[in-house]
């Protein structure tokens, strides 16, 4: 009896179907860029209220930010310099979790995105090293975004020689 229902369940025939969880939009290096992550970064652009203006939302699309900010952070690499404080990453969560109602508006967005308050410090890291090297790198005046939006855009095409980027395009329905 065992083994005809082990038989059962091993052959049993069933559906065969995949579930897409999530989709690669674009590769820089051996960086991913994530479909969840430009959804994310459209959300965050709203809430993360910064002092550069890389992270606008009217500063080019999500997808086309996250890249940008993919190269950037090749070139900042693990350099010390570029690497936000503990303290500075801790007000900055504290900065965007103060953005909703209640704790639990917080978690739903978190579960929404996928994300823990351990890996969204993962997400914040990653925004303020790009903002660091930017700050480091870019000498145009702050005051004047159009002009320092420029300056990064000519800064990140340098940055973006050194890079291969591949952007993926969505496959037809099978």
């Amino acid at each position: 009896m065992p083994a005809l229902l082990l038989f059962v369940i091993l052959f049993w025939p069933t559906p065969s179907t995949a579930t897409v969880v999530d989709r690669i939009v674009a590769q820089v290096d051996d960086q991913l860029v994530l479909q969840s992550e430009a959804g994310l970064e459209e959300v965050l652009a709203g809430i993360d209220s910064l002092d550069t203006p890389f992270w606008d939302a009217g500063h080019k699309t999500p997808i086309e930010r996250l890249v940008d900010a993919a190269i950037v952070r090749l070139a900042a690499g693990d350099i010390e310099i570029y690497q936000p404080e503990a303290t500075a990453l801790k007000a900055r969560r504290e900065a965007v979790r103060s953005r909703f109602a209640s704790e639990d508006d917080w978690v739903a967005f978190l579960n929404r995105n996928g994300h823990t308050p351990q890996t969204f410090d993962t997400v914040l890291r990653r925004r303020m090293v790009v903002e660091l090297y930017l700050g480091r790198n870019n000498q145009a005046d702050r005051a004047d975004s159009s002009l320092w939006l420029q300056a990064c855009d000519a800064l990140v095409d340098q940055l973006r020689e050194r890079s291969r980027v591949r952007m993926i395009e969505p496959r037809g329905a099978p």
